[in-house]
């Protein structure tokens, strides 16, 4: 599975999901938080984790791209909540979650 993780912060749900997929790709706007995101992947020797600035609700994936999409905390920081879940949807392959 390949599992997109909105509003990474920190990268605790990216982190989390890595050991049991193969892919996560966790953004952010913030620099500083994907880069904390990437130093918490490398001491855990997780290397199936990528980092990518993005906003929510205009996400740079091409459609039907991930298994699942999550976002755990970040969810109240976006402007436009309708546009941020019309773009969870179309990045999720059909059936995803």
């Amino acid at each position: 599975w390949k599992v997109l993780d909105v509003g990474t912060g920190a990268g605790h749900t990216a982190l989390a999901f890595a050991p049991h997929v193969a892919d996560v790709v966790a953004t952010d706007l913030t620099e500083e938080m994907l880069a904390k995101t990437a130093e918490l992947a490398a001491e855990r020797g997780l290397t199936n984790i990528e980092t990518e600035a993005a906003d929510a609700e205009t996400l740079p994936f091409e459609n039907d791209s991930f298994y699942l999409v999550t976002c755990r905390l970040a969810f109240h920081h976006f402007p436009n909540s309708r546009q941020a879940v019309g773009e969870f949807a179309r990045v999720l392959k059909p059936g995803g979650r």
